[in-house]
């Protein structure tokens, strides 16, 4: 017997559980409901890390998003090895980083 549902409860009485959404609708869902300032500087650093995958922002997303968490964090850190090559600063690079973990 499983403790965690009643025995009445049958299977076709649970809600259906959604498939994957698509990298644009978690992008989507990421920007939605975000102050304006936060808005701009997520969109801000999505459009460099697209620009520096040479992508739009929705591939550079579903690149993000679609190899599992070890490739998305190689990505991660190749792109934070660029904007240091960039020279960019310190705190740039960690607001960028923590925009895409957000």
């Amino acid at each position: 017997m499983n403790n965690l549902l009643p025995s009445t409860t049958a299977a076709s009485d649970l809600a259906p559980v959604p498939g994957p959404a698509s990298p644009p609708d978690v992008v989507a869902a990421w920007l939605a409901g975000r102050e304006p300032t936060t808005l701009a500087a997520y969109r801000q650093s999505l459009a460099d890390f697209a620009a520096w995958l040479q992508a739009t922002t929705a591939d550079a997303a579903a690149r993000l998003l679609s190899n599992g968490a070890g490739a998305a964090n190689g990505l991660a850190l190749a792109y934070r090895v660029a904007m240091t090559d960039r020279d960019l600063k310190p705190s740039t690079i960690a607001v960028r980083l923590s925009d895409s973990r957000n």
